[in-house]
């Protein structure tokens, strides 16, 4: 099977958990000089993003504050169209990009091979906290079972993108393609929805059935977003 450069979705630099959830991020320097901060850009660059839209709902005294207002969030996302999708199979995401081609995990300190990024994840240390940047093996396997045990097909579609282009894609094609033949050799079938905006990502796993969530800020806020959704 090979993985072709359609996994980049031409969404330069698009960090939705950090600008939603970090005020230095949104409103801290962007690197691209014609721009005053990254909120400016994202104005520009994603208009019609969520995170565009979250950030300018927020009121003076929320812009300075961390974390994420997550009814504000989830009713955003209800806003955006329903997305066709197969109600009975497993939507898993996969975090890729730079986290494989990272040479700070907390047990190896140096860049992992895909093979062990697979049966290892990748887990990361940001000030004190330590967290999966990429799922390990283990980690999708316990909850498909789960899902398969609550109702779900064997049908798993494997949910990717990169969002950097200079960062890990050919590393992160062969993750992909090695996390597709294992799920294969344990007989699901399997298919891949890669390189699509990470906003339509977003919303296609909020709404779906069965979710696994992947690593990092990006399936964690996703996480949190459907277990709040009936607090609306």
């Amino acid at each position: 099977m090979v993985i072709h450069n359609e996994l980049y979705t031409n969404w330069e630099k698009y960090r939705l958990s950090d600008m939603l959830r970090n005020p230095r991020v949104r409103y801290g320097a962007c690197n691209i000089k014609k721009y005053k901060s990254e909120y400016e850009r994202y104005l520009i660059e994603f208009p019609n993003s969520i995170a565009t839209k979250y950030i300018s709902t927020l009121s003076e005294s929320e812009k300075e504050l961390g974390g994420v207002e997550l009814n504000k969030l989830t009713r955003i996302l209800q806003s955006f169209p329903k997305v066709e999708q197969d109600e009975k199979s497993i939507y898993i995401h996969l975090r890729i990009g730079d986290v494989c081609v990272a040479d700070n995990d907390v047990r190896f300190n140096r860049r992992m091979t895909p093979q062990e990024i697979c049966y290892h994840g990748v887990l990361l240390k940001y000030g004190n906290k330590e967290k999966y940047y990429c799922n390990p093996w283990c980690h999708y396997d316990k909850k498909i079972k789960e899902c398969v045990k609550n109702g779900a097909n064997k049908r798993i579609i494997i949910v990717s993108g990169m969002h950097t282009l200079d960062k890990g894609i050919e590393e992160s094609k062969e993750v992909i393609r090695l996390y597709k033949l294992q799920l294969e050799q344990n007989g699901y079938e399997v298919d891949l929805h890669i390189g699509n905006t990470p906003d339509s990502d977003f919303i296609l796993l909020y709404r779906a059935n069965y979710f696994i969530e992947g690593g990092g800020g990006y399936g964690e806020l996703i996480r949190v977003c459907r277990e709040t959704e009936v607090n609306i």
